[in-house]
């Protein structure tokens, strides 16, 4: 049987479909650049293991509530998963005005459950812009604590938006015969009770947590009273 070979100007537009082209007859060489758009990309179909070197960020818990508690917990979120976590704070609203914000680490209470990390080897420092008139820079922090402190205090007037940060972990479940230290950082803005109405204030926050034991979770809470309302996200980021 002879073969007609037909010239690309002998085809017309369409006139090859995919009922036409044989199963995997179209390999990866046969795409040029640029040939697939994003909505031909169906929905899930790209995920964190395919976007290597991008540093995509993995949803690992949330946690929204517009009611009082007492502290917000996500426990078994950190793992060697990930050596970098990102946790977003939209709101953080504190129903004692002049509160600030600190946080403990979680690790496993070797029954099953969880429990905080309340050693002392919590060792941070806090810088604020405040002032009633003008600005000035100050600092808090401390050494030896049983918990990790991320502001100052927190104006929770009607019409405040409380405080927003970004927080970065890093290595927090580590383990190691000797002690490690994970590092945390945040930064952010806040109503300062110390300064007037007119005044949002600009924060950063680091802080080094000495531990012999995996750090699992994280618990955030207020130094006087409860979490007015919140919404908190926690990322896990590929590298």
């Amino acid at each position: 049987m002879s073969k007609t070979t037909i010239p690309t100007g002998g085809i017309t537009a369409d006139a090859i479909n995919g009922t036409l082209i044989a199963d995997d007859a179209i390999d990866s060489e046969h795409y040029t650049d640029g040939s697939i758009d994003t909505a031909h990309i169906g929905d899930n179909q790209v995920t964190a293991a395919k976007a290597t070197g991008v540093g995509a960020f993995v949803s690992l818990g949330s946690s929204d509530s517009t009611s009082d508690v007492a502290n917000v917990t996500f426990d078994n979120v950190l793992s060697d998963t990930y050596s970098r976590y990102i946790i977003y704070i939209d709101t953080m609203m504190p129903a004692t005005d002049g509160a600030s914000l600190y946080f403990r680490f979680r690790k496993s209470d070797g029954s099953g459950g969880y429990t905080d990390e309340s050693r002392t080897g919590y060792v941070y420092s806090v810088r604020h812009i405040r002032g009633s008139n003008e600005y000035n820079d100050s600092a808090t922090s401390g050494s030896a604590q049983t918990f990790g402190r991320i502001s100052g205090a927190v104006k929770n007037s009607t019409g405040e938006h409380g405080l927003k940060a970004i927080i970065n972990l890093y290595r927090p479940s580590t383990r190691q015969s000797q002690a490690t230290m994970t590092y945390v950082t945040a930064d952010g803005t806040y109503r300062s009770h110390a300064n007037d109405d007119s005044m949002s204030v600009p924060f950063y926050s680091a802080c080094n947590n000495y531990h012999t034991d995996a750090m699992l979770g994280i618990k955030f809470y207020f130094d006087s009273g409860d979490i007015d309302d919140h919404k908190i996200r926690v990322y896990g980021v590929t590298t």
